[in-house]
């Protein structure tokens, strides 16, 4: 059984050419985050999507995992990597066209929507 854990999962427009400037940003978030100086983002990445797939436009995924929902609140309110990684990624975005949702995962595996905005 794994440990329960809070997984968010963003969905992006972004132009191709900026595709993998999006995906270094979550590299380069996911090295840097820190609460009370210490690492806090159990995992974190960016991937390209396939755009000949059913994706409605959508051309990038991120995932973000979080040990529980204190850090979620953190990373969205306090965290100086995630205001960075906004910096950089919210340009990119082709409007309207985030897809943000989480999902709450158990230590039994079982997993519950937080819903999608």
């Amino acid at each position: 059984m794994s440990a329960p854990h809070i997984d968010r999962i963003v969905l992006f427009k972004i132009p191709p050419q900026h595709i993998d400037t999006v995906i270094q940003a979550y590299t380069t978030m996911r090295n840097t985050a820190r609460k009370s100086d210490k690492p806090y983002i159990i995992r974190a990445f960016a991937c390209r999507l396939h755009t000949n797939t059913p994706s409605h436009g959508f051309t990038v995924a991120a995932q973000t995992r979080f040990a529980n929902a204190e850090d979620v609140m953190y990373y969205n309110e306090q965290c100086e990597a995630h205001a960075k990684l906004k910096g950089i990624v919210a340009p990119l975005i082709d409007a309207p066209s985030l897809a943000d949702g989480m999902l709450v995962v158990a230590a039994d595996g079982n997993a519950e929507s937080e819903g999608v905005v």
